[in-house]
């Protein structure tokens, strides 16, 4: 009964951890996009290319957040870190955010890790090619982290249930 009860708690902590990397990547997503908006809102004027690169200079380097500039089915900008998400211009995921007309999310695994993404369509007044800025969060540190905590979790109730008496 014991091992039931073990087993049971270890596979609900996980779900639980689990479930807290979702809004912690929903919140850096959203924060920035308010970025690339509150560029939109000061920085009128600019070109699209202009106002996507102000936004990159903007932008706080961060080792598990990619930002990517995207027109006319090309990456125009990109942070450090998005270099590791290895789009080529045929890219797929690149056509489907260059033909956004509406904000859209989604995850995808990548040869990196797996990473889940914002793209945010604009359009600039005067310019009619449309932009799309791209905030891309790398999901694998904290899912592996996740892991290593249950994984760390299962020794302990094993040695735990190893050492108590029958």
């Amino acid at each position: 009964m014991l091992a039931l009860a073990l087993s049971i708690s270890t596979i609900t902590t996980h779900i639980v951890l689990m479930k807290r990397v979702d809004p912690r990547v929903s919140s850096e997503l959203s924060h920035e996009r308010d970025e690339f908006n509150r560029v939109l809102l000061t920085d009128s004027g600019m070109s699209p290319v202009e106002t996507l690169r102000a936004t990159l200079r903007r932008s706080v380097p961060e080792r598990t957040l990619a930002l990517i500039g995207v027109l006319n089915h090309q990456i125009v900008a990109r942070s450090r870190s998005a270099t590791a998400l290895s789009f080529g211009s045929q890219s797929p995921l690149l056509a489907q955010w260059s033909a956004a007309t509406a904000p859209t999310t989604g995850s995808i695994t990548t040869d990196a890790e797996p990473v889940s993404y914002l793209a945010v369509p604009f359009t600039v007044d005067g310019h009619a090619q449309p932009g799309v800025f791209v905030a891309a969060v790398f999901t694998g540190p904290d899912r592996t982290e996740v892991w290593r905590i249950t994984r760390i979790t299962i020794v302990v109730q094993a040695v735990a249930l190893a050492s108590s008496p029958s």
